[in-house]
């Protein structure tokens, strides 16, 4: 007879209690919502971590352009006549975000510049892109002879998002124009 009532008990319990229930739907709640905070961090590093890459091959071209003597024929003049312009080096302008080289006549020693077209320097809009030295600057050159660039100092660049300085992506020059890729860090000094 005991048996019976344990057999017609359990056949007549259908479903879950309401604590049951709202235990589970919390618990799924929870993990939701830290799976969507990680994704979205994750995703956030991702940016980051990607504007800091195309802005580092931004500066490698720059680089090569420079230690290979690359110019624009049409502004510094490739007839190998002597008023033919030198070039001096490829510039990054972080103010207009452009890259662009720097040509001088040869008569005259000191550069006169004579940008060449401009190179617009691809960026995210809610991306801030600094460097600095010993203080911020806005421009640097690298350099076609002697090879380098034209801060006497390092170059630290730092890529991070507008809103939320959480992250960012650093890049270090140094005066020979060695570029060294530091990747994602919280700070940036």
């Amino acid at each position: 007879m005991a048996k019976d009532k344990f057999i017609n008990r359990t056949l007549k319990q259908r479903g879950f209690s309401l604590i049951e229930v709202l235990v589970v739907t919390t618990i799924l709640v929870l993990v939701t919502g830290g799976a969507i905070a990680g994704y979205n961090q994750f995703n956030y590093k991702r940016k980051v971590i990607a504007v800091g890459q195309n802005f580092r091959n931004v500066l490698r071209d720059a680089q090569s352009r420079a230690f290979t003597g690359e110019k624009d024929c049409t502004v510094c003049g490739c007839t190998g006549l002597p008023n033919d312009a030198n070039l001096q080096g490829w510039t990054i302008n972080l103010t207009n975000s452009t890259m662009y080289g720097n040509c001088a006549p040869t008569a005259n020693p000191t550069p006169s510049n004579f940008p060449l077209t401009p190179i617009p320097i691809p960026t995210t809009s809610n991306m801030v892109i600094t460097a600095q030295t010993s203080v911020s600057i806005s421009s640097f050159q690298f350099k076609t002879f002697p090879k380098g660039t034209n801060q006497s100092s390092v170059i630290n660049i730092c890529v991070r998002p507008t809103p939320w300085a959480g992250y960012n992506y650093q890049i270090i020059i140094d005066p020979s124009g060695n570029i060294r890729d530091y990747g994602i860090t919280t700070s940036c000094s």
